[in-house]
């Protein structure tokens, strides 16, 4: 009915009675206003002390507004209080509405741009520096950097990139920034529906840290380049800005854990107000060194280049006003973000100022020690890095040890100490001398390693900075043992085992891709008078392992069903004559922050107990030492049977076996591989074990020497396949390859040897034919099936025998 000629309107102060009674906004002398603007209680997540009232946010936001220069980023922050004012006074059943508290706590965001109007008008003294300080006026502190270019804000809650203000000769504006958009699912600055800050991280090593608390260190507070660290437990996050420079450069070190970021942007986030979401793609042409989205009405860019340092592009995501991207990386690696104009693409789709950081963006982020580790039984010293290093570069004297925490050398390394790693890796073992070992062993922990300046390079070349005391990098003693436990089960610590179990490549769970197999290919027993040692060694890839121990083969105890158990149940039933489990260990592998493992003595068949700090274990979830690696134990025949150091039962039997399961409970099972094989049965239900007998002699001791037979070893053992040479490299590669005897009907093998890149995709078939047993070379000259040059990067080479994968070996190749 336009102009209302058949109908009448009568108006009042506003739509419902309560908010706009006759009485005034709010109605009954503006009550519902009035709650909220008093309001302090656990919604308002105002930090001040004491706590400010809405009423006083939005006042003290009003002012400052008013107080700072007239510019585009003033006038978003007007939008941002408006937008966050929106029906102050709404009520659901008599309380301040659940949605009405996500708006009231985030009028504080328009403080931020209130604030960086200031910096965008030149009112900052200094050209450039970094500070801690409660720059968005919630009562908590925020870490700050800036230059002539950029104004960038972390917020302690994720360490993640909340704001980012750009500025130069005709513009100002934020490139991260969606704060006039509703916030539908929280009242504090976490990442939600509608917004995604830049620098989240969202996976660290498997685990989601984008809502935990960071804290901040500012490392270099002012000069032409500023520089702070943003901490966590899991994570440390360097961040550098230089004068003149429109990107932040960011540093990842995760102990070597992969990490996934995200990084949501707003270019121009005023103008994507009034125009709505007009954004364009950028994308890196020759393949994802930079992205990131891009104004069209005025040219705004907010990007990520990642070049060749490290991390990769993931994935393309959106909300409300915002685009955003994904990106990943094994740390440590490094990153560029970029803010700020940009000009047109070149002929060849570049955007010239975003190439020209891609190709000067390179590895150049140096090794760090992560730990160390003394083993007395065999005078070694391993020593633990973030990333892998070059062997052949390691300065032996370079390396000391502290043990009173002053930052002088207790012991430090000679020349007569042998490195005994060769190539790449990220552990680094040293043979050491009678008279260093004896230095080490008189010393008192805490230790803490010393690295000098240069001591060790990885394989791009980058040499490390010095490593002190301060830096509490620590050492450990290892206890005296037979075998060496770390993870590494080698053919000299297992060199008379009780037991050696063999059984290769019949896993019904193996995939096709490099890696992807999920095996245990020898099961280890050993033992002197002070421990049992277990050992597995084999390779599983986001699974898990689990061996049963039987400490009584024959006996009363143990469990034969464990579907109920609280710990690790697979589903696992055991109908093995005589076999029942009386302990159990299980280990998660390349799982990242789950990757873990525990031994465990069953109470009953519902409940058990953890024994794991009473046993000395160690594994390699990430595959470090590939097949070569799994899980060693060191357990105290005391711990096993209570009966004190070195005594077991008289006439003592063991009974061991160990399967391959997936993962979590209480759905995951028994499954693909079990070592010994089942006779008859079907994983979940085991029907087969190895039994040993520990006191033969019926002394109450375990017996000494090598006194079980190993097993008959079948046709696939003596297939192996050696590490790339030379790598890095950048001509031919060669694979040495070892082939043991063919199975009785053949006088050959087919090997088929195929070489991918890091994201699985096939790039040459090198060979694909018969080959006799003995030894043989594999050749790679660096080419794609087509004949093309690859690319500087790590490539996989994969080798099957007679239709199983026995290896995959990494190449580094360099241009």
């Amino acid at each position: 009915d336009p102009g209302f000629t058949t109908q009448t309107l009568t108006l009042q102060n506003g739509t419902y009675g309560m908010l706009g009674g006759f009485s005034g906004y709010g109605g009954s002398n503006n009550s519902w206003y009035g709650d909220w603007a008093g309001y302090t209680g656990d919604s308002n997540l105002d930090a001040h002390s004491p706590k400010w009232d809405y009423g006083t946010q939005w006042d003290f936001t009003l002012n400052k507004i008013l107080g700072v220069p007239d510019n585009n980023l003033r006038e978003m922050a007007w939008y941002i209080l408006l937008t966050n004012l929106h029906e102050t006074g709404w009520h659901d059943d008599g309380e301040i509405s659940g949605w009405e508290h996500h708006y009231s706590n985030h009028i504080r965001s328009a403080n931020a741009h209130a604030e960086a109007a200031r910096w965008a008008a030149g009112l900052y003294t200094d050209s450039s520096g970094a500070y801690i300080a409660d720059f968005d006026d919630d009562g908590t502190n925020e870490l700050v950097l800036y230059n002539d270019r950029l104004l960038a804000v972390f917020d302690p809650i994720g360490g993640k990139l909340q704001w980012l203000f750009c500025k130069g000769i005709d513009y100002a504006y934020s490139v991260v920034s969606n704060d006039n958009v509703y916030w539908a699912d929280t009242n504090g600055d976490y990442n939600e529906t509608n917004h995604v800050a830049a620098l989240s991280d969202v996976s660290v090593g498997g685990i989601d840290r984008e809502h935990d608390l960071y804290s901040f260190d500012v490392i270099t507070a002012s000069g032409n380049t500023v520089e702070a660290k943003i901490y966590h437990p899991s994570i440390t996050k360097t961040v550098s800005l230089s004068y003149g420079d429109p990107y932040l450069k960011v540093q990842y070190r995760a102990k070597g854990e992969r990490v996934y970021v995200k990084c949501g942007f707003t270019p121009d986030n005023l103008d994507l107000t009034w125009s709505g979401h007009s954004l364009d793609r950028i994308w890196d042409p020759d393949g994802g060194g930079y992205f990131g989205q891009k104004n069209t009405n005025t040219n705004a860019t907010a990007a990520v280049i990642v070049g060749s340092a490290g991390a990769v592009h993931n994935f393309q995501f959106a909300a409300t006003l915002l685009e955003g991207d994904e990106f990943w990386g094994d740390t440590p690696f490094e990153v560029y973000i970029y803010g700020g104009y940009t000009s047109p693409p070149d002929g060849n789709g570049h955007i010239p100022e975003l190439k020209a950081l891609r190709d000067s963006l390179v590895d150049r982020m140096a090794p760090l020690p992560i730990s160390g580790t003394y083993f007395t039984s065999t005078d070694q010293l391993v020593i633990y890095f973030d990333e892998e290093v070059d062997a052949s570069t390691v300065v032996v004297t370079g390396i000391s040890l502290d043990d009173d925490d002053d930052g002088v050398a207790d012991v430090t390394l000679t020349t007569s100490d042998s490195l005994i790693t060769t190539g790449f890796a990220k552990r680094l073992n040293f043979d050491l001398t009678e008279a260093t070992a004896t230095a080490i062993e008189a010393l008192t922990e805490p230790i803490e390693l010393l690295l000098a300046s240069g001591a060790v390079q990885d394989a791009s070349g980058n040499a490390n900075q010095e490593v002190t005391n301060q830096d509490n990098v620590p050492i450990e003693i290892a206890p005296a043992t037979k075998i060496q436990i770390d993870g590494w089960l080698t053919d000299s610590d297992w060199q008379c085992p009780q037991l050696k179990h063999e059984d290769w490549w019949d896993s019904e769970w193996n995939g096709t891709a490099p890696g992807d197999t999920n095996e245990i290919n020898v099961l280890y027993v050993d033992w002197d008078s002070t421990y049992l040692y277990l050992g597995i060694r084999g390779h599983v890839q986001g699974n898990s392992w689990i061996l049963y121990l039987d400490t009584d083969v024959g006996g009363p105890n143990g469990y034969t069903d464990l579907t109920r158990i609280d710990t690790w149940e697979r589903g696992a039933t055991f109908t093995a004559e005589g076999f029942k489990v009386d302990y159990q260990y299980g280990a998660y592998q390349h799982q990242g922050a789950y990757d873990s493992h525990t031994m465990w003595r069953l109470l009953s068949d519902t409940t058990s107990e953890n024994i794991s700090s009473q046993v000395y274990m160690s594994f390699d979830p990430q595959h470090v030492y590939g097949y070569d690696g799994g899980s060693e134990l060191a357990v105290p025949w005391d711990v096993l049977y209570g009966l004190g150091q070195g005594n077991v039962p008289v006439g003592a039997t063991i009974g061991v076996v160990a399967s391959v399961c997936w993962d979590p409970e209480p759905n995951g099972e028994l499954g693909g591989d079990s070592a010994p094989n089942n006779i008859s049965a079907t994983l979940p239900t085991i029907d087969n074990f190895c039994e040993l007998v520990v006191d033969a002699d019926l002394d109450g001791k375990p017996d000494p020497g090598c006194q079980a037979s190993i097993p008959p070893i079948d046709s696939r053992v003596g297939l192996h396949i050696l590490p790339a040479y030379p790598s890095p490299s950048s001509a031919l590669v060669s694979i040495p390859l070892r082939l043991g005897l063919p199975s009785s009907d053949k006088d050959s093998h087919a090997v088929r040897a195929c070489v991918f890149d890091v994201t699985g995709r096939l790039i040459n078939v090198i060979f694909d034919g018969q080959m006799p047993s003995g030894e043989h070379e594999l050749r790679w000259d660096g080419k794609t099936s087509s004949g093309g040059e690859t690319r500087t990067g790590i490539y996989f080479i994969s080798v099957s025998v007679d239709g199983k994968e026995i290896g995959t070996v990494k190449v580094t190749r360099v241009r």
